[in-house]
């Protein structure tokens, strides 16, 4: 930028000199210099030592041209933005502030949006792995079946079969024979174990019932827990390398 400012410069002071000369050329009766005269005097002054370029002088890299081109129209933006602003505050400050209110009140939202993101991904990305990928209770099988059997002898068969659920689930994991994942369906599940069959047919009403406590109005009875309690107790005793 700098250099173009020198250059534009000198070129200005070579065509007033040439002016000059011009004149005085007139004024004595002398002739106008000629074209070759005016570019060897440009020629002169451009080889002054101040208007010469430094070998050190760096060049611009590509990306200058196109990122100056960008900001002008950026500020070409702002520029009309800021005389937009100021007119409608002129003429309707209510409306001006009401904008500007709904402006700040989305910035917010949005930031608040990016630090939830963000807060939640740390958390997520301190677990360990298997800790991410896997949300068991704390129980173990057996602790869970006897809190089942709690829940179905105060009247929660819901609670008890979901607990069942649960228990069977977390022993499958402990073996080996599933990985639980916090966003599995039991579609999910029931595809896992495609590879043993018959852990699959014992797994499938199982699902179904605990769907419908889910996700519907369906209150289980003493039938229903007893069923899924033998087929829970089967599960139980799968080990890994058994299927």
């Amino acid at each position: 930028m700098a250099r173009g400012v020198a250059l534009l410069l000198a070129a200005v002071v070579a065509l007033l000199a040439a002016g000059e000369a011009c004149a005085e050329a007139g004024g004595s009766g002398e002739q106008r210099p000629s074209r070759e005269q005016v570019r060897e005097q440009l020629e002169q002054i451009l080889a002054q030592p101040k208007y010469v370029q430094e070998e050190d002088l760096q060049v611009d890299p590509a990306w200058a041209r196109p990122l100056e081109t960008i900001l002008r129209i950026l500020a070409r933006l702002f520029s009309r933005f800021t005389t937009a602003s100021n007119a409608l505050f002129a003429s309707s400050p209510v409306v001006f502030w009401a904008i500007v209110g709904v402006l700040v009140i989305t910035l917010i939202g949005i930031i608040a949006h990016i630090i939830w993101v963000v807060t939640r991904g740390l958390k997520d990305g301190s677990r360990p792995r298997g800790e991410t990928a896997t949300v068991l209770p704390r129980q173990s099988p057996a602790q869970l079946a006897a809190m089942a059997a709690e829940a179905a002898a105060a009247g929660d068969f819901n609670r008890a079969i979901v607990l069942l659920y649960l228990a069977a689930v977390t022993h499958l994991d402990r073996q080996g024979l599933i990985v639980y994942n916090r966003s599995d369906t039991n579609s999910q599940i029931l595809r896992r174990l495609s590879g043993a069959r018959e852990l699959a047919e014992l797994m499938a009403p199982l699902a179904g019932t605990v769907d419908a406590i889910s996700y519907s109005s369906y209150r289980a009875d003493l039938a229903r827990f007893t069923a899924v309690e033998t087929t829970v107790g089967r599960m139980l005793e799968y080990r890994r390398g058994t299927t």
